[in-house]
């Protein structure tokens, strides 16, 4: 089975949408009704949750099991700690603009579903991962990004221009067919950055398994901390999931762009790095 492992430190609710997509139709069920009704879900039996979500008492722990908690009563506890934390607003469920809904609210539900996917993302990253890629990127000769499809082949340019801003060298691939050889070519002293939502992006999966045999550093974007792309990579940042919206919306890559940003200013900011923050200074004010 299939679950949000230890490197996705998120609270309850963001590690329940971040399980949404791996769980059955009866296990998804259980984390709607929960995200809608977190309050009503802390007080709950697990026998009460399955009668109310209209499901077996068995998908219920399951759904429990895919969001990392071994039993409903440890989610119970998660819910209950994070409901009572200031932070706690963003926690129900983003509700879906529908057909028909005025502007405004489109707008709002767009923006509601960024920001809670920028507040699921910090609230749920590894400390350790980000420190490791900040030096490796700090100290590489090359940094590689890989990424392929009309999205994440853009991405992986936007990555590039923000690593150039930075004072770094980068290259992007956003074609699969160049991943494979461009990743061959790298070494020890190079990163490669594969960029893959999904994290089954095969020919992303295969450039970061190449260019980890040669050497290189390898780091996997993702929001599936245990897909094939973060299988194959040495460190993993995970980026939350935001609600589902109509089409595949850019706000759903919004938790991977501010990431990659956090990244570059944390480079910046590294000691020794004042030339770097000299040139990016000066291209900013042309």
């Amino acid at each position: 089975m299939n679950h949000v492992d230890e490197r996705f430190n998120g609270g309850a609710l963001a590690r329940l949408r971040a399980a949404r997509a791996d769980m059955t139709r009866a296990e998804r069920v259980v984390a709607e009704w929960i995200l809608a009704r977190p309050g009503e879900a802390s007080r709950s039996t697990a026998a009460a949750v399955a009668e109310a979500a209209g499901v077996g008492f068995g998908s219920v722990i399951r759904a429990c099991q895919r969001a990392g908690y071994r039993e409903f009563g440890a989610l119970r506890t998660a819910l209950a700690v994070e409901l009572l934390a200031p932070s706690a607003l963003g926690g129900a469920l983003v509700r879906a603009p529908q057909e028909g809904d005025p502007a405004e609210s489109v707008v709002r539900a767009v923006f509601a579903a960024a920001a809670q996917g920028l507040r699921d993302t910090a609230g749920g990253l590894d400390a350790a991962a980000l420190a490791q890629t900040v030096a490796a990127l700090a100290e590489a000769r090359l940094v590689a990004v890989f990424g392929a499809g009309s999205v994440s082949g853009a991405i992986a340019q936007l990555v590039q221009v923000r690593l150039l801003g930075a004072g770094l060298t980068a290259c992007c691939y956003p074609h699969a067919n160049d991943h494979l050889p461009a990743a061959t070519t790298l070494g020890p002293t190079d990163v490669a950055i594969g960029i893959s939502q999904s994290g089954e992006t095969e020919s992303v999966r295969a450039a970061l398994q190449a260019a980890r045999i040669a050497g290189a550093t390898t780091v996997a974007l993702t929001a599936y901390a245990r897909s094939a792309v973060a299988q194959a990579a040495d460190i993993v940042l995970v980026t939350a999931m935001t609600p589902a919206l109509q089409g595949e919306p850019a706000t759903s890559r919004v938790p991977m762009l501010a990431l990659i940003d956090a990244l570059a200013v944390a480079v910046l900011l590294r000691p020794g790095a004042e030339n770097g923050r000299a040139a990016t200074a000066q291209g900013g004010r042309q």
